[in-house]
């Protein structure tokens, strides 16, 4: 399967999309969940503030993170995908707050933290057998999850990536 996980940006006061020259730091949540991808999948992450989301891209499951600030333009992006055939889940505070709404959107939400919740939400996409909503105790701690997914951050796009740290193959590595 080729997974698509986004964070959505959000418009201005003006209704513009938010757009900085660079972000301060890559959104987590993506590539904390693109770490839990079973690797005979492929897997790439968007983050909407300093990249283009490539609708036409091929894509068979795309993930969004939600916030209130950004959940127009998130609901806007699944609703493209939808209508195009994608299977879309959703996560974040928004989402897991009023999972009714974002289902209106959605195939799926998975509410609260997402770290147990993805990988059956990805077997059950394979299975065929997939639900409207996932959900699992919180999580004291993310000991033992695997290390975020760095290399697939676009790097040059951020305010120095994690101070003077060198993102590849999913390891900050100092220089």
């Amino acid at each position: 399967m080729k997974i698509t996980l986004i964070c959505p940006t959000f418009y201005t006061p003006n209704g513009d999309l938010f757009r900085p020259a660079k972000a301060m730091m890559p959104p987590l949540s993506t590539i904390f969940l693109a770490g839990l991808v079973p690797p005979h999948h492929q897997v790439s992450v968007i983050d909407e503030a300093v990249q283009t989301v490539d609708f036409d891209a091929p894509v068979d499951v795309v993930g969004l993170t939600s916030t209130s600030i950004n959940i127009r333009r998130g609901y806007e992006i699944a609703d493209e995908y939808r209508r195009r055939g994608v299977k879309v889940i959703m996560g974040g505070i928004h989402a897991s707050m009023l999972p009714g709404e974002a289902l209106a959107h959605v195939d799926a939400v998975v509410e609260g933290e997402a770290e147990d919740s993805w990988p059956e939400v990805l077997r059950d996409i394979e299975q065929g057998t997939l639900r409207q909503s996932y959900r699992h105790p919180k999580r004291d701690s993310l000991a033992g999850l695997p290390c975020p997914r760095y290399d697939l951050v676009a790097a040059d796009r951020y305010v120095k990536p994690l101070a003077s740290h060198r993102l590849r193959h999913g390891h900050a590595e100092e220089r």
